[in-house]
């Protein structure tokens, strides 16, 4: 597994910040920044919650489509102060 610092969780979440109808900051699941950074979901959802905790990432509520179809709000984290993306 790969060890991940805050400093490389940040510039993740900028690098793959994408623009999707109502999430203007591009804000990304824990899975999706998991997986941008090669990451483990774990280790990535710790981090994110020191940043959380830390006042650098920012949690909002984003829609998603489940595997049934369902649109469901689910959390999204992007980095605070960030411009809109897009």
């Amino acid at each position: 597994m790969i060890d991940i610092t805050q400093n490389e969780l940040l510039a993740a979440l900028n690098e793959a910040a994408r623009v999707e109808d109502g999430n203007p900051f591009g804000a990304l699941t824990s899975v999706e920044i998991a997986e941008a950074m090669g990451a483990g979901v774990e280790r990535t959802r710790k981090m994110i919650r020191a940043g959380v905790n830390s006042g650098l990432v920012l949690c909002v509520r984003v829609r998603k489509s489940r595997i049934d179809g369902a649109i469901t709000l689910v959390p999204a984290y992007y980095v605070a102060g960030s411009k809109p993306v897009g």
